[in-house]
């Protein structure tokens, strides 16, 4: 099994508060990161006095998802998406109203040699993604109880070009109306070193993860569960049958783990607490 890169996740909880819990990138690179950001719902144009969680179901409601360019500021920090209203949350984002975002340009085409780890410069010391995956949705649920699980898969017809295992972040605190944003720089396939076998490459393995015969008294956040799949070299796209597709999983879920399988173990998630949401690319 040859090595995988490992992410770092920060969280904007409210618009007030941001914290970060982490874990190392490849060779320490801070910018390569799995992030989430959590704002209150915009208000614009609505009445503020109607409150949307009495009426609506408790449900997550997937808003939108894209694949743009990424950009890093001065600090190595992705630039966007970047939102309105609070300089010291949002520095790279001055003069941007307060329910206002900044986001990269989507787009549908995408050059393979930028995109192929293999090709692109990717090594053991340095990841280089050629886009932003983000997928938006908002959590009317109410549920802080269960945790928040991520997790996303990349593939061409039948072949994975990338898999992130299951991402835990513990407890949920996502809720009440919350636009919530995943996003992730990427790009697919794996590199030299690291084209052959299980969880490699852009296929992720273990992280911060029980050991088999441990009784944790508690779950350490976050953790992952690898993938266990091969993750092969994207190729040029030559029909809608090799277009790049991009499947990213939301779900609210309860873990319990098994001292004695060495497994942490889920029970399906509650209606509406699990959604899925699907968007293409084509690689030239």
């Amino acid at each position: 099994m040859t090595k995988s890169r490992l992410f770092q996740i920060f969280a904007c909880l409210a618009i007030v508060a941001f914290f970060a819990i982490g874990q190392r990138a490849l060779a320490e690179e801070n910018h390569q990161l799995l992030q989430l950001k959590v704002v209150p719902r915009a208000n614009a144009g609505r009445d503020t006095t109607f409150n949307p969680e009495a009426a609506m179901p408790k449900s997550l409601f997937g808003i939108a998802a894209t694949f743009a360019p990424y950009a890093l500021d001065s600090s190595g920090a992705d630039e966007w998406p970047c939102f309105g209203g609070d300089l010291s949350l949002y520095p790279d984002c001055p003069g941007i109203a307060p329910e206002g975002v900044v986001v990269g340009r989507p787009s549908y085409g995408w050059a393979l040699s930028a995109c192929d780890s293999n090709t692109n410069g990717t090594t053991f010391t340095s990841y280089v993604p050629c886009g932003q995956m983000a997928w938006w949705y908002e959590d009317d649920t109410a549920d802080t109880t269960d945790d928040l699980v991520s997790s996303w898969v990349v593939t061409q017809g039948t072949t994975i070009i990338a898999d992130s295992g299951l991402w835990d972040l513990g407890p949920n605190r996502a809720v009440n109306g919350y636009g919530n944003v995943f996003y992730k720089d990427q790009s697919f396939g794996g590199w030299t070193g690291s084209t052959v076998g299980l969880n490699n490459g852009n296929c992720n393995n273990n992280y911060n993860y029980p050991q088999p015969g441990s009784t944790p008294s508690t779950l350490t956040y976050p953790f992952r569960i690898e993938a266990n799949k091969h993750c092969s070299e994207p190729t040029a796209s030559t029909s809608t049958a090799t277009q790049v597709k991009i499947v990213a999983t939301t779900e609210l879920l309860t873990p319990t783990w098994n001292y004695i399988t060495g497994k942490v173990h889920y029970a399906p998630a509650a209606a509406g607490h699990s959604i899925k949401q699907t968007w293409y690319i084509w690689l030239f």
